[in-house]
This record gives C-alpha cells, sequence and structure tokens, in this order.
C-alpha cells in the first residue's frame, strides 16, 4: 500500500489498528516499503525480459536510459557542487545609521565646528 502512495492512515485503517501501533511494530516497511515493492516489480520485468517479453525489454531499455541521463546530469550518481554565493556586504546597524544621520546634519541644528587650538601641533610632528 505503501508502494501504490497510500498514507500511514490509510495503511493503518485498513489492518484495523492504531496509525502510532503501526508506526511502533512496523517501522521497516514502512521506511522501505517502498523501495523492496520496487525491486520485486523491476524483478519481474527482468524475468519478462529474460522470456524474449518484447514490452518488458522495451521497458527496461527505457529505465535504463533515464537513470542513465540522471547519473549524467548529477554527476555520475555524485552530488551536484552547491553554486557560490556571492559576499552579502553586511547591513550597517542602529548606532551606525544613527552616527551617519547626525554627521549629515545642516542648517540651524547642525554641530559646531572643533574650537582652535592655541598651538599648532602638526608642524612639530613633522620634525621641524
Amino acid at each position: 500500500m505503501k508502494f501504490c502512495g497510500e498514507s500511514d492512515a490509510t495503511i493503518a485503517r485498513s489492518l484495523g489498528v492504531d496509525v502510532d501501533t503501526m508506526r511502533k511494530h512496523c517501522p521497516e516497511e514502512l521506511a522501505n516499503g517502498y523501495a523492496n515493492r520496487r525491486r520485486e516489480v523491476v524483478n519481474l520485468l527482468f524475468e519478462a525480459a529474460k522470456a524474449k517479453n518484447t514490452s518488458a525489454i522495451k521497458r527496461l531499455d527505457d529505465m535504463g536510459r533515464v537513470a542513465g541521463a540522471a547519473a549524467a546530469v548529477n554527476g555520475r550518481g555524485g552530488k551536484m557542487p552547491k553554486p557560490e554565493k556571492a559576499p552579502v556586504a553586511e547591513k550597517p546597524g542602529k548606532k551606525e545609521l544613527r552616527k551617519q544621520a547626525a554627521a549629515q546634519v545642516s542648517g540651524v541644528y547642525a554641530p559646531p565646528p572643533p574650537p582652535r587650538l592655541a598651538v599648532d601641533n602638526t608642524k612639530a610632528a613633522g620634525g621641524e
């Protein structure tokens, strides 16, 4: 039933048990039911193809081509590398935005210029 796409609730109802009981006692079947049935179907196809069933041979050939194409696209069965993300510029925080806004204030509310120094120390730093 899992192979046919039935939900856990539907499977539990058909068995006459609670969903939690089914999950407790049948976790392997629920987890691998689809894969196990798929393997059985493919085995039946191989047996029919060995018996010279043309439809089965064609179906297996189609399945092989699709699987081969998927493997080629996915890098021969490996994972495709994730594209590198462009570095994102950091956004300024609230304090930085407020400081920038305060520095751009002009007019009546502009901060006063710094006071003039009595001694000019810039010449002494040059070594003159």
